[in-house]
């Protein structure tokens, strides 16, 4: 039997869905390096187990509402025999529940990624794509004498599928006749809706538009008659060809989480925006460093 490794991460209207996508990314890496994978998630609205069920790893739905961390981690180690050890991908988890989980299974936490460097952790690995100016002294009071680093986008979490396309990059032309719309899984604030409204302009009536949104998009009927009645429009909920789709587009407009580093990976010149508070200050680097 493969060693089997457990990722703790949770997807859902409020939350979106990049911990759940990006582990999604380390875990089909790890799968093909021989490991087994088990989730643990919350069942809480919007959640994606289904997606990654369907991804073909083994899933322990949690309850939708966990109210601390203590009660999270009770609840965690009821569900990791036969694991080798975890994986968390969590704003809502530390130092204190990872402590926990060790000393309660002797399992150890094996990698934290985290973006925020606003809490400690007690893990062997940390990763953060979006440390690539700070060199890591964010951490220097969080992280637990003797675990390492892995900073900077160059670790970033992207599925095989932008490897494959990377590859095969064409020469970009500076006419924009082909526009992809995504603000991942979820869009809580609907900026969606927003961008779409800005391109129903006579300007904009030639372009082609790729509509993208995930399957805890609320109103995906709305936008889907919408897309509908324009000419030269597409609209996918729950895309699965993503890399291939950004490979097309002349220009991508989207949220300023993973979906920036699978811009960058493709080379698509895009209008990123901040949905989230914990989005603004790697938005503001991102589009400094990129534009430079």
């Amino acid at each position: 039997m493969s060693p089997c490794l457990a990722i703790r991460a949770d997807a859902g209207h409020a939350l979106g869905s990049g911990h759940v996508q990006r582990c999604l990314a380390l875990a089909s890496a790890l799968r093909a390096r021989g490991l087994t994978l088990r989730f643990l998630m919350r069942a809480c609205p919007g959640h994606l187990l289904d997606e990654v069920r369907a991804a073909g790893h083994e899933v322990r739905a949690l309850p939708a509402l966990l109210p601390d961390w203590l009660t999270d981690a009770t609840v965690c180690l009821s569900t990791l025999e036969g694991c080798a050890g975890l994986i968390v991908d969590h704003y809502g988890l530390d130092a204190r529940w990872q402590r926990a989980i060790t000393w309660a299974s002797g399992l150890p936490v094996l990698l934290a990624i985290d973006d925020l460097a606003d809490r400690p952790h007690a893990a062997l690995l940390l990763l953060d794509v979006n440390d690539f100016e700070a060199g890591g002294q964010r951490y220097a009071e969080l992280l637990p004498p003797g675990s390492r680093t892995l900073l900077g986008p160059q670790h970033a979490l992207l599925r095989e599928e932008f490897a494959r396309e990377r590859a095969r990059l064409r020469t970009r032309e500076a006419a924009v006749r082909r526009v992809l719309i995504n603000f991942g899984g979820s869009d809580p604030r609907d900026a969606t809706a927003i961008a779409w409204q800005a391109l129903q302009t006579p300007a904009c009536a030639g372009l082609e538009l790729d509509v993208i949104v995930g399957s805890a998009y609320v109103d995906r009927s709305g936008l889907a008659e919408a897309c509908a009645a324009r000419p030269h429009t597409a609209f996918t909920v729950q895309a699965h060809d993503m890399a291939a789709r950004l490979a097309a587009a002349d220009l991508a407009i989207g949220a300023g989480g993973t979906g920036c580093w699978e811009r960058a990976a493709l080379g698509v010149p895009a209008l990123a925006c901040a949905i989230a508070d914990n989005q603004r200050a790697t938005v503001d680097r991102k589009s400094t460093r990129l534009n430079s």
